[in-house]
């Protein structure tokens, strides 16, 4: 089987579901057991710094809207460039984080790139 991770799936205008609808899905892992993915191309009302309190007492200076990942309901989820706070490597330069302190240092530290998200897209064994 050939991993999709780092491909580009966009949806095709006569998709009917309004979950991915006109959506542009990074896929950030896939193996022969599913798939996880991140929608690029949709927001929330949301910022990054509506949100933050309830993270972190750390300051947080980004007014950029939170990412909606998904459909399916989890943490944060964050893209970003810095490969020492790396839970794995998308593609070149960029890389996927969830763990709490590793976002809180991206958001804080003022030094990255990056992009948070609410929620994700998941699909299981076969299904891509």
């Amino acid at each position: 089987m050939k991993s999709l991770r780092g491909q580009l799936l966009v949806a095709s205008p006569q998709l009917p579901d309004p979950n991915f609808y006109r959506s542009v899905v990074m896929i950030l892992d896939h193996d022969e057991d599913g798939a996880m993915g991140l929608i690029l191309n949709r927001t929330c009302s949301r910022t990054l710094k509506d949100i933050w309190p309830l993270i972190s007492n750390r300051p947080c200076l980004s007014n950029a809207l939170i990412g909606v990942g998904g459909p399916v309901e989890g943490p944060l989820l964050a893209l970003h460039n810095n490969p020492l706070l790396d839970e794995f490597q998308v593609l070149p330069g960029v890389f996927f984080s969830q763990k709490r302190e590793s976002i809180e240092q991206l958001v804080t530290d003022g030094k990255s790139s990056i992009r948070i998200f609410l929620g994700y897209a998941g699909w299981g064994g076969g299904q891509l």
